[in-house]
C-alpha cells in the first residue's frame, strides 16, 4: 500500500510549488543568440547550394536543412531554459557557441574523428548545465554529419553518440575531480573496444608516434582513443576557467565551497560560534527537505552554509553569539 501511495505523495509535494518559468534574456542577448543560430544553420546547409547551384531540388533541400537546424537550435535553447530556469545569457551563448564550433569543425576538418569533436564539449555542458541539456546537445551535434570522401563509418557515429550520452549522464553527477579523471580514461577505452568489435579493422599497424595517424579516423582506433583522452584531460584542466568565465556552478565547485576549512567558514566558526552551530543545523534540515522534494541537494547545502555569513559584520549583535 505504501508503494502505491508514494507516487501520489510525491506528486502532491511537487504540486505545492509554482512551476519554474524559463529565463528571460535582454533583447541584445537574444539577438546575439539568434544570430549564432543563423550562422549554425548556414554552415550546416550552404554546401548543398555550392555542390548543386542550378538545381531546383537542391534549393528545397537547402531550405529544409536550414529550417531543420534552426528548429533544433530552438529546441536546445528551450530544453536548457527548462532544466536551468536561472540560466544566464553567457551560459546560453556557451551552449550555442560549442554547437557552432562543432558544426564548423566537422565540416572543415573531416579527417578528425567524431569522438574528438562531440564528446569533450558534452563534458563541459553536462557539468555546468545538467544531464538533460547535455543529452540534447549531443543528439543535435550528431545529426547532419557531412558525407565525406574519407567515408566516416556509420558505426563510428553510433559509438560517438553512445559515448556522448555516457559522458552526459555521468558528467552531470561528477562530485569531485577524481571522477572526472575516471571518465577521461574509461570512456576512450570503451570507445576503443567498441570500434574494435563493431568496425573490426586492423590496428596493429597504427603508429602512436605518427602525428598524421593521430588525427586520422580511418582504422586508427588506438589513436582515436588517445586523442580523445587528451582532449578530455584538457577540458578537465580548463574547467575552472569555464566556471569563472561563464558562471558555471558545477557539483565539484559546490563541494569545494562547502568545505568547512574555507577561510570564510573557518572565520565564521571562530568569530561567531553560535551562528555557526545554527548554520550547521539549518544545513542539515535544508538538505533533508531538498531530498524529499527532489531538488539540488549540493546547491541547497552549500547555500545554507553561507546564508548567515553577513553576521560576521557584528557577531555580538545576535543572541546566539552572546555570553
Amino acid at each position: 500500500m505504501q508503494n502505491l501511495t508514494r507516487p501520489l505523495k510525491n506528486f502532491w509535494i511537487r504540486s505545492q510549488f509554482p512551476e519554474k518559468k524559463p529565463a528571460i534574456f535582454s533583447r541584445i542577448d537574444s539577438l546575439i543568440i539568434f544570430l549564432i543560430c543563423i550562422v549554425i544553420a548556414v554552415i550546416s546547409s550552404y554546401k548543398i547550394l555550392v555542390n548543386y547551384p542550378n538545381n531546383v531540388g537542391s534549393i528545397f533541400e537547402w531550405f529544409f536543412t536550414f529550417s531543420e537546424v534552426l528548429v533544433f537550435c530552438y529546441l536546445l535553447i528551450l530544453i536548457s531554459k527548462k532544466e536551468n530556469p536561472m540560466i544566464n545569457s553567457r551560459q546560453m551563448i556557451l551552449i550555442i557557441g560549442l554547437l557552432l564550433l562543432t558544426q564548423w569543425t566537422k565540416l572543415n576538418f573531416q579527417n578528425i574523428s567524431p569522438l574528438v569533436i562531440v564528446i569533450p564539449p558534452s563534458l563541459i555542458i553536462s557539468q555546468g548545465m545538467g544531464t538533460l541539456t547535455a543529452l540534447s546537445w549531443v543528439s543535435i551535434a550528431c545529426i547532419n554529419w557531412p558525407g565525406t570522401s574519407t567515408g566516416i563509418n556509420n558505426y563510428l557515429l553510433i559509438i560517438t553518440f553512445i559515448c556522448g550520452c555516457i559522458v552526459s549522464y555521468f558528467g552531470g553527477r561528477i562530485r569531485n575531480r577524481a571522477q572526472s579523471l575516471q571518465i577521461a580514461f574509461l570512456v576512450p577505452f570503451f570507445a576503443f573496444l567498441s570500434q574494435l568489435i563493431f568496425i573490426g579493422k586492423d590496428v596493429t599497424n597504427t603508429s602512436i608516434l605518427n602525428s598524421s595517424a593521430l588525427f586520422n579516423p580511418q582504422g586508427h582506433f588506438l589513436s582515436d582513443s588517445i586523442l580523445l583522452s587528451i582532449f578530455l584531460l584538457v577540458i578537465i584542466l580548463l574547467m575552472p576557467i569555464f566556471e569563472s568565465t561563464f558562471g558555471l556552478l558545477t557539483k565539484s565547485r559546490l563541494l569545494e565551497l562547502a568545505d568547512q576549512e574555507k577561510p570564510l567558514l573557518r572565520r565564521l566558526s571562530i568569530e561567531a560560534p553560535g551562528t555557526f552551530e545554527h548554520t550547521l543545523l539549518i544545513c542539515g534540515l535544508a538538505e533533508e527537505a531538498t531530498r524529499t522534494i527532489g531538488g539540488d541537494v549540493d546547491l541547497i547545502k552549500t547555500g545554507a552554509l553561507y546564508h548567515d555569513i553577513g553576521k560576521l559584520h557584528a557577531p555580538n549583535w545576535f543572541i546566539e553569539n552572546q555570553n
